[in-house]
């Protein structure tokens, strides 16, 4: 696997291996592809196993809570900031 596109531009065509392609890096880029292809795969095997009726779909109730107070939002803050200044102390 390529590290950059310096390196792939440098086995296709005969570039350079570091000029100023090599700041696209492949990873991060392969690793979204890969993810993009994995969820249409997973969406369109799920759709042919439901038109064999292998899995029969199902309808879902939502309830919907009622909205956030000031109080909740005040809590959840303070809690998650206790979070972060212990997880800190620990590194």
């Amino acid at each position: 696997m390529y590290p950059d596109l310096s390196y792939f531009f440098n086995d296709l065509i005969g570039t350079d291996v570091d000029n100023w392609t090599s700041i696209f890096k492949t990873f991060g880029f392969m690793l979204v592809v890969a993810l993009a292809a994995c969820g249409l795969l997973l969406k369109s095997e799920l759709q042919r196993k439901e038109k064999e009726g292998l899995i029969l779909p199902q309808k879902v109730n939502v309830i919907s809570t009622e909205k956030l107070t000031i109080q909740d939002i005040i809590i959840n803050s303070l809690f998650s900031f206790l979070l972060v200044l212990r997880f800190q102390c620990l590194s």
